[in-house]
């Protein structure tokens, strides 16, 4: 960005399974420092970007794509305003409008460089803060502007084009800083499916050599020489060979199966392919089968054995197979005082964060046991009976002729609880926390 950015904010937007893509600005061919801005409100105007190579390159379904935006002070005196984080959030939101019409929108999230408040000064910087991070493959954290409520079925699967832009509204009502309401210049994003037949097949010889400085002895400083090239690598829809390499690797190279999977969970958070497939059947084997995996393993190491087959079932509901699979194995760790009372494992703390070897399947822990369970529908508020819930969970702590709860240790100082309301012996609008 120039010296002129108010705010920096990085979004990556996911266009998932068969839609098509290219990214382009709304005036194509103009030059880089002819920049398109929004319209000049009490001396500010907003601008939204895409990364570099936007525009000069086909985009494919899942692959992440950069907005940066800044706000200008164009007036010829300073502009007071106020920028703490929350407010920050509460008064910014990244706007797309879909094919069918429909429009969404969401916060911006992460953690910023720096919030404070502070006065923009006429062509000079002030305030700056960035935002980092990826929507998965379900494109969690959209909301309807309308109602304000969580949108779980917006995706970018449509054929199409797709226009985002970003807003900074503050009311009006304080007069010691500045308010109105910004709207940004709008960018048009179409993504182009690139079938996985069309794609490489194997690893080309620099990502070879890349990966050989990746995998070779780690010296404990993050992060790995080589990660951000082979992160661009593994994003791009193209470089299904190496990711199907990567997942040979998984078995092959155990030593370093924390470094390969860390690549593979990047891929896996939009991009769909054979690669995939193979990866979610890998994680489904090490959880039913209690695979050995690293004592010092990194911090996404272990959910990600669980987040790659949901991501792999988002894109392939019809596997009804392996979302059993999946299912059978947090089933056997939803009842955690079952799993007690057989005699296996003392009550300890790291028996609720950390998966357990009992010879058999992985113990998953409370947390990421709901997660799948409700994800995947097996426990729902549609009319289950409490025997088919208990027979999951074990006995309600409390129940009555219209509400009952569960209490599930996790290891912390508060408890999760699961409750529902009950109608004619069902159970209806589950609720947990």
């Amino acid at each position: 960005m120039n010296s002129q950015a108010l705010f920096l904010f990085a979004v990556v937007a996911l266009a998932v399974l068969q839609t098509p893509g290219r990214v382009k600005a709304d005036a194509p061919g103009a030059e880089k420092a002819e920049l398109q801005w929004g319209e000049t409100v009490n001396g500010l105007r907003a601008h939204i970007e895409t990364s570099d190579d936007a525009a000069t390159r086909p985009y494919h379904p899942g692959e992440p794509l950069q907005f940066a935006g800044c706000i200008q002070n164009v007036s010829a005196k300073s502009v007071q305003i106020i920028g703490e984080y929350v407010e920050f959030r509460a008064h910014t939101l990244l706007y797309v409008r879909v094919p069918d019409g429909k429009v969404f929108v969401r916060r911006p999230h992460g953690i910023p460089d720096r919030i404070q408040p502070g006065q923009i000064l006429p062509n000079g910087p002030k305030f700056t803060c960035r935002f980092d991070g990826r929507i998965d493959a379900r494109l969690k954290g959209w909301f309807d502007p309308h109602t304000l409520q969580s949108e779980t079925k917006m995706s970018l699967h449509q054929p199409g084009t797709y226009r985002f832009w970003f807003e900074y509204n503050i009311p009006s009502g304080n007069q010691a800083s500045w308010s109105g309401k910004l709207e940004s210049n709008h960018i048009t994003l179409t993504v182009t499916d690139l079938p996985p037949a069309q794609r490489l097949q194997k690893p080309t010889a620099a990502q070879i050599d890349e990966l050989r400085m990746y995998l070779g002895p780690f010296n404990g400083i993050r992060p790995r020489h080589g990660t951000a090239e082979l992160e661009k690598a593994i994003n791009r829809t193209e470089n299904e060979g190496l990711a199907l390499y990567l997942v040979e690797q998984l078995d092959r190279n155990p030593e370093n199966m924390e470094a390969i999977l860390h690549l593979l969970a990047r891929r896996a958070d939009g991009i769909d392919g054979p690669y995939l497939h193979q990866l979610a059947i890998w994680c489904v084997e090490s959880l039913e089968h209690g695979k050995l995996l690293p004592d010092d393993s990194f911090e996404g190491f272990y959910p990600t054995l669980i987040y790659a087959p949901l991501a792999y079932l988002d894109f392939h509901p019809e596997d009804a197979k392996l979302r059993g699979r999946i299912v059978a194995v947090a089933e056997q760790s939803a009842d955690i005082y079952r799993l007690l009372r057989g005699g296996k494992h003392q009550p300890a703390p790291e028996i609720f964060f950390k998966p357990i070897r009992q010879g058999g399947p992985l113990f998953l822990g409370i947390d990421f046991a709901l997660e799948v369970l409700l994800d995947k529908k097996a426990l729902h508020g549609d009319g289950m009976s409490i025997a088919e819930v208990t027979a999951i969970l074990g006995e309600p702590i409390q129940q009555g002729p219209t509400r009952i709860t569960w209490v599930l240790p996790n290891g912390g100082v508060s408890q999760r609880w699961l409750s529902a309301d009950v109608k004619d012996g069902k159970l209806i609008n589950f609720d947990w926390n």
